[in-house]
């Protein structure tokens, strides 16, 4: 049986895997459109969110057992800072690739 310190680790880890693979959908996007193929950039960009809302779900749990932790005294954990920004790349990243692909659009008429 697992820990609470050990679940609160893994929901972190989960939280970079998922933020850190809807990153680099996103970026995969933006080089989709870059080449012209916005069919597939769009295909792309709907798989990062749908990666960005599991990680979503991850961050929630870090942030309760952060909040837990400090009611009991204890710190928060580097790996949960980690995990966080993590999230918050793959926000803005996802953000900046919606406006990439757009203005490829627009540059190229499509």
């Amino acid at each position: 049986m697992i820990n609470q310190d050990e679940q609160s680790e893994e929901r972190a880890i989960m939280l970079i895997v998922h933020g850190g693979y809807a990153r680099s959908l996103a970026l995969q996007a933006i080089e989709a459109a870059k080449e012209g193929k916005y069919t597939v950039a769009a295909q792309l960009q709907m798989e990062a969110t749908e990666e960005l809302n599991k990680a979503n779900r991850f961050q929630k749990e870090v942030i309760n057992d952060n909040l837990v932790a400090r009611e009991e005294g204890r710190s928060v954990s580097l790996m949960d800072i980690h995990a966080q920004d993590h999230y918050m790349n793959a926000l803005t990243i996802i953000d900046l690739a919606d406006n990439f692909i757009e203005l490829f659009k627009m540059k190229r008429g499509g």
